[in-house]
């Protein structure tokens, strides 16, 4: 298979001459609200390794008015506002949560579908892992299907979650981590699912380990569906099996109401769309992918990319591209929007847009700004590029009342960015400060919410409000020498203590060398740093740790050093004894 990559020297590139910065129409004012909530999606579209559930969703109403739903934590469910033209706030609501964790929704012609799901830790084939809920249009809850036995232990783990609709069949593409194999890894990977819409019942799932014949991708790192004549057709960001952008077509009807392919019989067609050198399941390469449509000569896939040469782990400024992928010939032809130099500021992740009539848009941001452009149906850049200050978010823009509409939320602050369908050069912002009753509660966090800062995995493990919450440092997934597990740390707006460190949070770590470990930490888990044998410095700055648990530092560094407060270090000597890996050779002085 032959692959073109075409970068586009028109009279509308990013010449600096030919790209006016113009300024966009601004309406601001402040509204009053029921509530206001801690969050932001501001830029979460965008992903430098693997992407994350789409939690900000706009939908057009019958009566001209647009519907917003909006999930965080901080909501404590999901958030459905209705908005006037103008964008003024007429009603809201709060749909109740159902599992802890969100997967996505969806809306069909007669109803709404929300994904979500819980953690499995301990593999249990009886636990429900995932849930798709039915509402008709009214919010009023109709159903829920639900899925276990499923080879998963954290749904939607390192990637996102996207739907299509196949008849009376729901499709739904998401990611998973699953069981853990004979060697004791838990490895993540696609998964997928099919919904009767009608009966609410789960008739098809793949999430077992494969290969690519039957749409298996490991590690998948973003997920993309469409149904196109009865088909799935699917796109993934791999790194490792395949190391790729992968397009993956499935010669199975899934109007039948099961899409799963037989690897003989009838296996998928897959084109590797770009593909990415480096080691096999390094997570890390250089790449994005934001955007999947579908037009009547190709398959149309936007994302943003360094260099991809020998030295593409090292780099970090990206450029946006579109790779059509032929129909009839799978030739890939990959167009580059953008042209920056390495070291320039990068882009961001971009998002690809279809309108009703036919055209489409690539809209990306880089420092501030937003651009956008059209393109024809292979991929090629046919208007002008226009350029606005402004933000992109996890909200794909979408068409309603002729206008390309998406939002920013960011805390208090809600802009809604518009492009006239009809004359595209202009884009409007329209900002508002939303102010809460007198009378509102504080932001809270619950049990079992989570956040990675800086390259580490943190767990709520007490509920409250602003420093009466509780964190764990659950894992690190930092592949930085040095570390440091913070004093506190913002959960959805909620500043929490860090007062463990888990089991086996850096268990076998290679790279890491030394571990800062913050004043509020009580516990330090069992096997926390266990085998991490180029450990040599631990600093520990609480003054209140009561316990460092079995094998807590067995394997680090021979002649490791454990730095303590001067008042503690009577008491820290025990506690890092030699059942929790203390041998001669290291040492814990102030």
């Amino acid at each position: 298979m032959k692959k073109k990559f075409l970068c586009l020297l028109l009279a509308f590139s990013l010449c600096a001459n030919s790209v006016p910065v113009m300024g966009a129409g601004t309406k601001q004012s402040t509204s009053l609200c029921t509530s206001v909530y801690t969050g932001s999606n501001a830029e979460a579209q965008s992903y430098l390794r693997a992407a994350s559930p789409i939690k900000s969703y706009l939908s057009p109403c019958t009566d001209s008015s647009i519907m917003r739903v909006q999930y965080a934590p901080s909501i404590k469910g999901l958030l459905v506002e209705y908005y006037d033209s103008a964008y003024h706030l007429k009603n809201s609501r709060i749909i109740p949560e159902e599992l802890p964790l969100f997967g996505g929704f969806y809306e069909t012609d007669t109803g709404y579908f929300v994904v979500t799901g819980q953690e499995n830790p301990k593999e249990d084939d009886a636990l429900e892992v995932f849930r798709i809920t039915k509402y008709d249009k009214q919010w009023n809850k109709i159903k829920s299907a639900s899925l276990s036995s499923c080879n998963t232990t954290i749904p939607f783990r390192s990637g996102s979650l996207r739907m299509d609709a196949c008849g009376k069949y729901l499709l739904i593409r998401t990611s998973h981590q699953m069981y853990a194999d004979p060697d004791g890894r838990n490895h993540q990977a696609n998964a997928t699912i099919e919904l009767d819409m009608e009966t609410m019942t789960v008739t098809d799932s793949y999430m077992d380990v494969m290969n690519s014949s039957v749409g298996y991708v490991s590690h998948s790192f973003n997920q993309f569906i469409k149904v196109e004549d009865n088909h799935i057709v699917a796109v993934d960001h791999g790194d490792a099996y395949p190391r790729s952008i992968t397009l993956i077509k499935y010669a199975t009807d899934a109007s039948t109401g099961s899409f799963t392919p037989d690897s003989f019989l009838t296996p998928c067609t897959v084109t590797r769309v770009m593909d990415f050198p480096g080691e096999i399941g390094n997570n890390y390469t250089g790449a994005a992918v934001g955007g999947f449509e579908i037009s009547g000569s190709s398959y149309l896939i936007a994302g943003n990319s360094v260099i991809q040469d020998e030295k593409n782990l090292e780099r970090g400024t990206r450029n946006v591209f579109v790779a059509a992928v032929d129909k009839e010939t799978s030739e890939v032809t990959v167009t580059w929007l953008t042209s920056y130099t390495e070291g320039d500021s990068t882009t961001r992740t971009p998002h690809l847009v279809k309108t009703k009539d036919g055209r489409y848009y690539v809209l990306w941001s880089r420092s501030g700004k937003v651009y956008y452009t059209e393109i024809d149906g292979d991929g090629r850049q046919k208007s002008p590029l226009y350029v606005y200050n402004g933000n992109l978010s996890d909200c794909a823009p979408t068409e309603i009342n002729g206008k390309l509409i998406w939002y920013v939320w960011h805390e208090q602050t809600l802009v809604f960015y518009d492009i006239n369908l009809e004359n595209p050069s202009q884009m409007n912002t329209n900002a508002f400060t939303r102010v809460p009753p007198s009378d509102s509660k504080p932001a809270e966090v619950k049990a079992g919410q989570t956040r990675r800062i800086s390259g580490i995995d943190y767990r709520v493990t007490k509920s409250g409000t602003d420093k009466q919450a509780e964190v764990q440092a659950k894992r690190v997934v930092s592949k930085k020498k040095s570390i440091q597990i913070a004093d506190t740390v913002k959960i959805a707006g909620v500043t929490c203590k860090v007062t463990s460190i888990a089991a086996k949070a850096c268990e076998k770590n290679q790279t890491i060398t030394s571990v800062s470990i913050g004043k509020n930490v009580r516990t330090i888990g069992k096997n926390a740093f266990y085998r991490c044998k180029k450990l040599k410095k631990i600093t520990v700055k609480s003054k209140v740790l009561k316990k460092v648990k079995e094998k807590a530092i067995q394997g680090i560094h021979k002649k490791a050093v454990i730095k303590a407060p001067k008042k503690q270090l009577k008491k820290y000597k025990k506690l890092f004894s030699k059942k929790a890996g203390f041998r001669k050779g290291m040492k814990v002085k102030k």
